[in-house]
């Protein structure tokens, strides 16, 4: 497989260097998530940030507790528009000792829009990723959004939306009920952006009932989700796909469970990774 390795922030977890550390990972999500819930029941978003703040003291000496906590907190940052405090909340448990430094000689800068837009034209299916904390991320995707209705791309779907988002997006604004992080100002305009343009509005993400609570299950059934609701009634459509992390990731997730159900080549564009720069020579997956 091809892609387009887009770097666009300097970032690392200890968390996610395996698939089995994600798994512990999430499991221990999950743990610390119900006791961040526990503690700001009931709070409004200004009252939950110092609590959360507090809660992350207590875990200083626990780095897979503390980097959850800190993405938790950077994710109600982002929602209270305060995006500087969200990037540092997502410095504070990277490591960036254990990144590899890039050797630039043989990289040439090119336009990220225009070079995205040259590859499109050869898929149906364009993913691009986000850190769920940095808000910036939804900002190449906003801007991507003409070109690619130019292109013949009629479909936008989003990890973030709920089920019955596409229902809500029509009242034109959004609410809490079309889901969790178009909170933040920049993904909710995304969305609306998207809406208005033309694109139909398309939900996908744990709408199928969960037997096995694995990743392999959740990426399976979202993308028999997204064939039933766009492939099987328009089998040349083109989609937009907004995801976070490793859903684009061409191996085990989403991205390759869509090309192993409709046969497509999925065209994705990795924001969590390194920096701005795009390879002069195309890499091979």
């Amino acid at each position: 497989m091809k892609k387009i390795i887009l770097f666009c922030l300097l970032a690392s977890n200890s968390a996610f260097s395996s698939e089995h550390d994600h798994e512990k990972f999430l499991l221990e999500a999950i743990k610390i998530g119900n006791q961040v819930q526990e503690k700001t029941k009931g709070k409004s978003l200004v009252e939950k940030l110092p609590i959360i703040e507090n809660f992350a003291k207590e875990y200083t000496d626990s780095p897979v507790a503390l980097d959850i906590i800190m993405q938790d907190l950077g994710v109600k940052y982002s929602f209270a528009g305060l995006h500087k405090k969200a990037l540092v909340a997502k410095d504070s448990t990277a490591e960036s000792e254990t990144l590899a430094l890039e050797d630039l000689t043989d990289y040439k800068a090119k336009s990220a829009e225009s070079e995205i837009l040259k590859r499109s034209q050869l898929h149906q299916i364009v993913m691009f990723n986000e850190a769920h904390d940095i808000a910036q991320h939804r900002v190449l995707t906003y801007r991507m959004l003409s070109g690619l209705w130019k292109q013949g791309y009629r479909y936008f779907a989003a990890e973030s939306l709920n089920s019955s988002a596409s229902s809500q997006i029509n009242k034109g604004y959004v609410t809490n009920n079309i889901g969790y992080y178009t909170r933040e100002s920049i993904y909710a305009n995304l969305v609306l952006k998207a809406k208005e343009i033309g694109f139909e509005i398309i939900s996908y993400d744990m709408h199928k009932p969960s037997k096995l609570n694995t990743t392999d299950e959740r990426e399976t059934n979202s993308a028999l989700t997204i064939k039933e609701k766009v492939f099987d009634k328009d089998p040349n459509a083109k989609i937009i796909i907004h995801v976070g992390y490793s859903h684009i990731n061409e191996e085990e997730w989403l991205a390759s469970k869509l090309k192993s159900i409709t046969n497509l080549e999925t065209l994705t564009i990795d924001q969590t990774n390194g920096i701005y720069l795009f390879s002069g020579q195309e890499q091979a997956i």
